[in-house]
């Protein structure tokens, strides 16, 4: 397994383009994105796996409120799991994720940037997947 690394913001910069900020205002379709970020692992055994950092997350929030101009966090969640479809009892884990809110303009450009993100989480965490959910929402 690869080494994890701390999460590079300035990955995200060419993607930081200046119309990413969403405009709220009244009557506005924007896309909402739900992000989880794991924080642990914890295996059926007990065992306590760290993923992301108290650092990592912190400038993960930064960068988004820099490039959002705001972000909502849901707190931490819990996610429930397994690593063997083959033996679900000893595989089973119970995954911590800090999870956020961003909204942002209907357009590929944010797409682009959630992709972008998306895996720079998966390499710098060593994970194989970060969920990242788009919805378009109207804005009252």
């Amino acid at each position: 397994m690869a080494n994890q690394r701390p999460f590079n913001p300035e990955a995200l910069t060419p993607f930081a383009v200046p119309w990413i900020k969403p405009n709220i205002g009244n009557w506005a379709t924007v896309w909402r994105y739900t992000l989880l970020v794991p924080v642990e692992h914890i295996l059926a055994d007990g065992s306590v796996r760290t993923v992301a950092t108290p650092e990592d997350l912190l400038n993960l929030e930064l960068m988004l409120i820099e490039h959002f101009g705001g972000i909502t966090t849901l707190g931490q969640c819990l996610g429930l799991g397994m690593r063997d479809p083959k033996d679900p009892v000893a595989s089973r884990e119970t995954n911590k994720h800090a999870s956020y809110l961003v909204y942002a303009p209907a357009a590929p450009a944010a797409d682009q940037y959630f992709q972008a993100l998306r895996a720079e989480l998966q390499d710098a965490l060593v994970e194989a997947m970060i969920l990242v959910e788009r919805q378009e929402v109207l804005l009252l």
